[in-house]
């Protein structure tokens, strides 16, 4: 499975796959400021994808080297469970700055469609540490940290001290991300 960097072809899809996390993020798809953010980030080369043989995307990520987040994940309803998420994780990370902490916004524990997306950043390393509030869709999120222990070579987390800057795909989806739906 090979992780490559978004091209603004690849824009229309990407909004598609928004149209399947929608009910747990609020709305994007018909989002001007969304669009606006997406195809900036696009175009910064700070969206990664993966496609099937026939070139259709089967999921995507952003992240903000500025803010060292993970701004935006999903995953194609059809393609998940196959380890996309994880592949599309470890490439995201690996473009983060490893020796800072890499912050991301996910379901709380009490949601139950954020189960499979909180086990996938669990069993990466990130751990919860703060309440990140209602996201537009009103639900419970969590703010998540990770940080790489050069030493050991492990991950492990750290206490979230500090906010995340503004970015344009945070602003403009407020750091979603789509728990279940978008971390497989």
């Amino acid at each position: 499975m090979r992780v490559e960097t978004a091209v603004m072809s690849d824009f229309e899809s990407l909004v598609g796959l928004s149209a399947e996390v929608e009910n747990l993020f609020g709305p994007m798809v018909n989002e001007a400021s969304f669009h606006t953010a997406l195809k900036e980030a696009i175009a910064n080369k700070m969206v990664f994808c993966v496609r099937d043989t026939l070139n259709t995307l089967k999921g995507g990520i952003a992240i903000s080297k500025e803010a060292n987040a993970i701004l935006w994940f999903v995953v194609a309803e059809l393609y998940r469970g196959q380890g996309i998420g994880s592949h599309l994780l470890r490439a995201a990370i690996s473009r983060l700055d490893s020796e800072k902490e890499i912050v991301v916004q996910t379901f709380d524990k009490t949601v139950q469609a954020g189960l499979a997306a909180r086990t996938l950043y669990l069993n990466t390393g990130f751990v919860d540490v703060r309440d990140g509030g209602k996201n537009p869709a009103g639900i419970p999120t969590v703010i998540m940290h990770l940080i790489n222990d050069i030493l050991t070579n492990r991950c492990h987390c750290v206490a979230f001290q500090g906010s995340i800057k503004s970015n344009p795909i945070a602003d403009s989806v407020k750091i979603r991300n789509p728990g279940r739906y978008g971390n497989h």
